[in-house]
């Protein structure tokens, strides 16, 4: 756990292989153990790292080891954690994707960021946390958003947009993060 939280702080101060050597070794430590639960959230740290280090391939790879111990840990709330972090890593690509020129590849991207985003929200309105509930209609409205450039029926991709966003910003609002005024 030690080694788990000086890699937190490595990934704080911006040293990101720091973190991810760190964690490695976390995991080493928790696999010995077999502690799963501790193997699921440190391959999940490992996959956030790796995604802002700029290689999704590998985020990917952590975060789909870790969705795979949720499931069959049954871990809600790192399912739902794991869905949103993959749809990150997918709009990461799709955007990769789009500064490119690959439009295509890019759509198919900020599509499959939406479905995951969607699964994710799925979770978090189940097991009633209307925080990261709020934060998933906010990433699904940018994605929607996204979405709209060169689609076919961009007013229709537009008004999910603002849809999710309203839904994101009444939820806020209902918690006292923000307010009208």
């Amino acid at each position: 756990i030690t080694l788990q939280n000086q890699g937190l702080l490595a990934r704080q101060r911006g040293d990101l292989d720091r973190a991810a050597r760190l964690y490695k070794e976390a995991l080493k430590r928790f696999q010995t153990m077999n502690a799963e639960g501790s193997i699921m959230r440190t391959c999940n740290l490992l996959g956030i790292v790796e995604r802002q280090a700029g290689r999704q391939a590998a985020a990917r790879g952590w975060h789909e080891k870790a969705r795979e111990l949720a499931h069959r840990r049954g871990d809600m709330q790192m399912l739902g954690g794991v869905a949103q972090n993959l749809g990150i890593v997918a709009q990461q690509e799709g955007e990769a994707a789009r500064q490119a020129g690959d439009e295509p590849l890019a759509r198919l991207k900020f599509q499959e960021a939406v479905q995951l985003s969607q699964e994710s929200l799925s979770v978090w309105e189940q097991t009633n946390n209307r925080h990261r509930e709020a934060d998933a209609c906010n990433n699904l409205g940018w994605l929607y958003l996204l979405l709209s450039k060169g689609s076919a029926e961009p007013a229709e991709v537009l008004a999910r947009a603002e849809e999710h966003a309203h839904r994101a910003v009444e939820i806020y609002e209902s918690l006292g993060i923000i307010s009208r005024e």
